[in-house]
């Protein structure tokens, strides 16, 4: 595991346990969102009824999973110029 990316599953329950759940709340607007959903789909491999889904929730959090996760696709969105941010969801208490 490099850090990046969706880790295995046996890693990404490990992960949830130990270091919560964290979200990629997205805040821009416009064209932008062209460039985010269009990125998101293509890296999640979603369908565009998934891709739907999270179009709803912008502004927001789009997903939850891993901070790793999370801040991978954080600078996927950044290359492209899209405005979005890491933010705790559930973070594990103890």
């Amino acid at each position: 595991m490099d850090g990046f990316g969706i880790p295995p599953e046996p890693f990404l329950q490990a992960l949830l346990r130990e270091e919560g759940t964290w979200g990629l709340a997205v805040h821009d607007s416009g064209r932008r969102i062209v460039f985010a959903l269009r990125l998101l789909r293509s890296e999640l491999r979603l369908s565009l009824a998934e891709t739907g889904a999270l179009r709803a929730r912008i502004p927001g959090v789009v997903r939850e999973g891993t901070r790793a996760e999370m801040q991978w696709l954080k600078q996927l969105l950044d290359a492209q110029g899209v405005e979005s941010a890491v933010v705790p969801v559930a973070v594990h208490q103890g």
